[in-house]
């Protein structure tokens, strides 16, 4: 069940990678803050589910009602049928459709989706983040550089 109960009982989990290009190399980093690479990575990258808005209707013109979807036993409980539980942080579905786009130092994702609680109907959900590295970060990066320029400097 991908609803509010599922975000409850099991919610997903943020992933982290890091690597190096030569020779090729990743690794699946378990916690970031205890484990030390055993290798200096050329990149690091992380996953994270970002909860998404509630959802509203769709701006089509026209909601087709060609979209109607044959319902199972389950579907047809009330208590199913209820926003309040379809309402979740996340949309997992079949057939959905995005749009991104980038705005300044933001991207945004507006996910068109069938709404469970109203068979037929298509709502929106958007998801946004931004591109902006925080300053925490920008500071550890150089220093990390900084670090990098005084080993070459010695090398030479």
């Amino acid at each position: 069940l991908h609803t509010v109960l599922k975000h409850w009982l099991i919610p997903e989990k943020s992933r982290r990678w890091l690597g190096q290009t030569q020779p090729p190399h990743i690794q699946e980093v378990s916690d970031p803050t205890r484990s030390q690479p055993r290798f200096q990575p050329d990149w690091r990258i992380a996953l994270e589910w970002l909860p998404r808005q509630p959802s509203h209707p769709a701006d089509l013109d026209d909601q087709a009602p060609w979209l109607a979807v044959s319902q199972s036993w389950w579907q047809r409980l009330k208590f199913w049928n209820a926003r309040w539980l379809q309402a979740g942080r996340e949309v997992v579905g079949l057939n959905n459709l995005a749009v991104v786009e980038f705005i300044e130092d933001t991207v945004q994702q507006d996910c068109y989706w069938y709404a469970p609680w109203a068979p037929g109907k298509i709502v929106r959900s958007r998801f946004e983040t931004s591109l902006s590295v925080p300053v925490a970060a920008q500071a550890k990066l150089q220093t990390q550089s900084s670090l990098t320029d005084r080993s070459v400097s010695l090398q030479e």
